[in-house]
């Protein structure tokens, strides 16, 4: 697996971790003894298995939400985006106009100032 699609992985479970869509389920007693001294043999962890940072190991579950409920949630996600997209465009849109504005005034008023200084005015 290429270094980007082990992060677009990591991003994958990171991001439904954190939306609930799968929870970590931790070991119990016994087996954590057992994944310790596969850990201290060097040997792979079995699949489906994970260590976090404490080294506790555990494996990822999916939540009870069905395949319809996590899509549905998804769409709604990506409609509250768009709309927070749209209110970042319409910020610009008006920091633009106001720039353009004050830009106009500025040659408007330097020309003013010129002709003054050239004494046509």
């Amino acid at each position: 697996m290429t270094e980007m699609q082990s992060y677009i992985k990591d991003s994958t479970i990171d991001y439904k971790l954190r939306t609930g869509i799968l929870k970590k389920e931790y070991c119990s007693y016994e087996t954590e003894k057992k994944l310790k001294n596969l850990s201290k043999s060097d040997q792979p962890l079995p699949d489906g298995i994970h260590a976090d940072e404490s080294g506790d190991h555990y494996k990822l579950v999916n939540t009870v939400l069905p395949d319809t409920e996590i899509e549905e949630y998804l769409k709604y996600k990506q409609i509250d985006l768009l709309i927070r997209q749209t209110a970042s465009i319409s910020a610009i849109e008006k920091y633009m106009i106001f720039f353009v504005v004050l830009s106009v005034v500025a040659v408007v008023g330097g020309l003013i100032f010129a002709l003054i200084g050239l004494g046509l005015i």
